[in-house]
């Protein structure tokens, strides 16, 4: 036998909100991922070291160089598009998970293509 346990609440019974006082934002980043931060936060001008050194879960001390140079040749403007090109890919799994594989596939090889691409123009 299973037994659900279930609460109840209603709006009436919350805490009502605080105003923490703090200035309006230009932009609201609602995330699951600390990667997806980590993109966005290079995209807004952030230095790639620092970026890296703040990273939850620590990135591996072995991986540190590699990742702030990967950064710094691909650019803001270059990772907040691979960034949506990705969290693109990802909703497209879990709305089809019968797709997800493929889907999966063709972003790896579009990230790969877009990579490419930039280093024959660099080259």
């Amino acid at each position: 036998m299973h037994i659900l346990t279930t609460t109840s609440a209603s709006l009436d019974d919350l805490v009502e909100p605080v105003d923490l006082r703090q200035q309006p934002a230009d932009v609201v980043a609602l995330s699951f991922t600390d990667s997806d931060l980590s993109a966005l936060a290079v995209a807004a001008g952030g230095a790639p070291g620092r970026v890296v050194e703040q990273a939850r879960p620590p990135v591996h001390f072995s991986r540190k160089g590699k990742m702030e140079a990967a950064l710094r040749r691909i650019g803001p403007d270059a990772c907040l598009r691979l960034l949506l090109l990705v969290d693109d890919a990802v909703l497209a799994g879990r709305r089809n998970a019968a797709l997800s594989a493929a889907i999966c596939e063709r972003t790896v090889l579009q990230v790969a293509q877009f990579g490419q691409s930039r280093r024959r123009a660099q080259g």
